[in-house]
């Protein structure tokens, strides 16, 4: 099957079961063909509840990523949204990051090798809205973040990284970076131990 052949079915997920952002043991895979990258004026912002997985301690995250660095957010490389009977239903985001610290990588990684990453944040031109799946927030380009990521690969492979947890694996190093929709306020309160400690370990 195309990686195009995958769209519909990858993006219910995303949503709905979280596959593309934690286990992905379904053989589905998010689409990597190119789209069109859309600018936005005065967006609405919409937080997407979604089931994801969670951590109880930096310790699980370390044993559960395959990537964990400090990378340097550059270029959006693909925005995916996809519609069902005019409504938005999922959607992702593809950026591109440099590893500046390489603190757990694969074979080759190191400082100045650029990753592919899935967001879970996307951004609708027909209804005006970002989307932020679990309240997760885009990497702003040219800032650096702590990311924990899990490797996933197409069936031609090509490989992708998805920070664990939606939000446990991508944790910024400004905080004036991380801006949470109102509604998932206790859910971020629930990430900083987490995200405090990383920072002091990997900083």
């Amino acid at each position: 099957m195309t990686k195009k052949g995958f769209i519909a079915i990858s993006m219910a997920f995303t949503v709905l079961e979280m596959c593309a952002c934690s286990d992905n043991n379904s053989g589905i895979e998010p689409t990597s063909e190119k789209a069109m990258v859309v600018t936005k004026e005065n967006p609405a912002d919409v937080a997407v509840e979604a089931k994801v997985v969670s951590y109880d301690s930096l310790e699980d995250m370390e044993k559960s990523a395959d990537v964990i660095a400090v990378v340097k957010k550059g270029d959006i490389l693909d925005t995916i949204v996809l519609h069902d009977k005019g409504e938005v239903y999922s959607g992702y985001t593809f950026s591109q990051v440099e590893i500046v610290n390489g603190y757990k990588t694969e074979e080759g990684m190191g400082a100045g090798t650029t990753l592919r990453v899935l967001e879970n944040e996307f951004y609708d031109e027909t209804t005006n809205t970002v989307y932020h799946i679990s309240g997760y927030n885009m990497m702003v380009k040219d800032h650096e973040y702590l990311l924990f990521l899990d490797e996933k690969t197409y069936s031609d492979g090509e490989k992708y990284y998805v920070p664990l947890g939606v939000n446990f694996g991508a944790i910024p190093l400004a905080d004036e970076d991380y801006n949470m929709a109102e509604k998932s306020i206790d859910y971020f309160n629930y990430l900083s131990p987490i995200w405090s400690e990383a920072k002091e370990k990997y900083q």
